[in-house]
Formats: C-alpha cells, structure tokens, sequence
C-alpha cells in the first residue's frame, strides 16, 4: 500500500465542473481541507457534488447546497474525511458565470 499527498485549485464557474477525480479503480482519494475563496466583492453561493463514474450532478449526489460565501471571505467546507471511489469525481459550482470564486482541495491517495 503507498500513500502520497496533494492538493487541486479549480476556478468555478456557474456551471459544475470537476474538480478531483479518481480514475483508478485501485486507489482511494480522501479529501483532507477543501477551502473555498470568493475574490468578488458580493457574495456567492457554492455548491459541490459528489458524481459517480459516468454520472451527473443531481439532488442525489449534493454534498453542499448552495453555501453562501461572503465577497471577499474565504471559508473551509467540512469535507474531511470524504473519498472518492470507482471513478467517481468532486465536481462544483458558483452561483454566476462572473464570479471569482476559487476552490481548493488537499487530498491524500492510497493505493
């Protein structure tokens, strides 16, 4: 078994994008801090999901729904301790096309 850590930063946007994804049916991704970061000077709402290989972003696979962030605020999302398996990825949104809002994942990857 090898573990090995590391970290993704995504710009959203207002439509989901993935993230991180597992493309190893062999390795488990957990996700250690994922913080979210709104550059804009109004607030945001951001949303992440959790999409299983070949799916789409659902009510079923929400994770967090439209959490507000402040402009200028950066905030962590309690996602600890939440892996990805079989291909699935963490795929996320904001609230607008013109927003500055960024994600970033740190994660470790067991395999």
């Amino acid at each position: 078994m090898t573990t090995s850590v590391s970290n993704q930063d995504t710009v959203l946007s207002n439509t989901a994008i993935t993230v991180l994804t597992n493309s190893s049916p062999l390795n488990q991704i957990t996700v250690t801090k994922m913080t979210v970061c709104n550059l804009d000077s109004v607030a945001h709402a951001v949303s992440v999901f959790r999409v299983p290989a070949g799916g789409s972003t659902s009510n079923a696979t929400t994770m967090v729904y439209q959490y507000p962030v402040s402009g200028g605020a950066t905030l962590s999302l309690v996602m600890g301790g939440h892996t990805l398996v079989n291909g699935q990825t963490f795929q996320a949104q904001t609230d607008t096309t013109n927003a500055v809002v960024n994600l970033s994942v740190s994660y470790q990857v067991v395999s």
